[in-house]
């Protein structure tokens, strides 16, 4: 497994569960990943610190995830939404290459004026939560870790599918605990 594809393979091992929500209880409930150029992700409002996120992001279908384009500077996304109007979530995968590929009002709105965001890492998971406001709507970085495991269970624990916890579920577990062996975190 590599480690470009542990937030695809996430998606695809808890999408049944996310479809079975769909159908049975929330019509509005999706997950998804896809993968986005820099250029892709935009300052929504700067005020707010909101981005946006341009409808140029490439599914899955058509690019390969053994290709590995995200060395090549397309960023990891998933897409996970919760709601109608709110509730949605979105989680980015950088490495410094894709990170200085991001315009400096991006940089600034998502990790703030003096981000120390790779200290000695070789990848960076942004959080970002949808905000909407009754003028604009976006997306606002809620957190940022250099650990595989917070955004894959920030998502699964808002889905209320707790039993999909990286520590319980074994297969979940194996995908955070390779990703962090070739990035040498173990």
């Amino acid at each position: 497994m590599s480690k470009y594809t542990a937030l695809h393979d996430y998606v695809e091992y808890v999408k049944p569960a996310v479809s079975t929500i769909r159908h049975h209880y929330n019509e509005f409930a999706h997950l998804s990943y896809s993968l986005i150029n820099a250029e892709d992700i935009f300052v929504q409002d700067k005020a707010e610190r909101l981005l946006g996120l341009r409808q140029g992001a490439h599914e899955l279908s058509s690019v390969s995830v053994e290709e590995n384009p995200s060395g090549s500077g397309y960023i990891p996304l998933i897409y996970a939404r919760y709601g109608e109007e709110t509730g949605a979530t979105v989680a980015l995968q950088f490495t410094p290459t894709q990170y200085a590929l991001l315009s400096k009002e991006v940089k600034t709105a998502m990790f703030g004026k003096k981000p120390r965001v790779f200290d000695g890492y070789n990848h960076v998971y942004v959080i970002m939560e949808h905000q909407y406001f009754q003028t604009v709507s976006g997306f606002t970085a809620c957190r940022t870790t250099n650990m595989l495991h917070t955004p894959l269970d920030y998502i699964t624990e808002k889905f209320g599918l707790s039993y999909l916890d990286t520590e319980l579920d074994h297969y979940l577990c194996d995908i955070c605990f390779e990703a962090a062996l070739e990035n040498e975190y173990v």
